[in-house]
């Protein structure tokens, strides 16, 4: 991934935070580095694993103070 940002020509910082709540991580990140947007993957989930497991992208699409964009694979 680093190499394909690197040939595009585009500013980015690539991170790839750990820990408890990696929503959390990733908003406070962005708000660090006064973020223009989030770019989120996103993956199939069933309603019912919706529901009982939370969703860390909708987290980050509901809390973000800038755009954030979502791509499926």
């Amino acid at each position: 991934m680093r190499a394909e940002l690197e040939e595009s020509g585009l500013d980015f910082e690539l991170r790839q935070p750990m820990g408890p709540d990696v929503a959390d991580l990733v908003l406070e990140a962005a708000d660090e580095v006064a973020a223009t947007m989030i770019v989120v993957g996103l993956r199939r989930r069933t309603p019912v694993g919706k529901l009982i497991l939370g969703s860390t992208s909708q987290r980050i699409l509901l809390d973000a103070r800038c755009p954030v964009l979502a791509v499926k694979p």
